[in-house]
């Protein structure tokens, strides 16, 4: 039920959103999975879940990858920055 990351407004930059959802559970899976894998059981479900959710972050086409991962960290150039980030906090 969140929204889409590009149905928030400027406004509203740090609100949760639909990406931020599937890429938290995509990681708890994996991170599940991976706690299972230690104990010798059964992963199968657990990974393809991560999966699931990782590709539909990608596949959402609402998140690239900056060409110079330095701008990450310009004041200048926070606005275009926030196409990369998939959970963060908007100050």
């Amino acid at each position: 039920m969140l929204p889409l990351y590009s149905a928030i407004s400027q406004a509203q930059l740090g609100r949760a959103s639909k990406g931020a959802a599937q890429a938290l559970l995509a990681e708890a899976y994996l991170t599940y999975g991976n706690q299972l894998a230690l104990k010798g059981k059964a992963v199968t479900t657990e990974y393809q879940n991560a999966i699931l959710y990782a590709d539909s972050v990608i596949n959402s086409k609402q998140y690239a990858l900056l060409p110079n991962y330095g701008d990450l960290f310009e004041i200048n150039k926070e606005a275009g920055a926030y196409t990369e980030v998939i959970f963060g906090v908007h100050a």
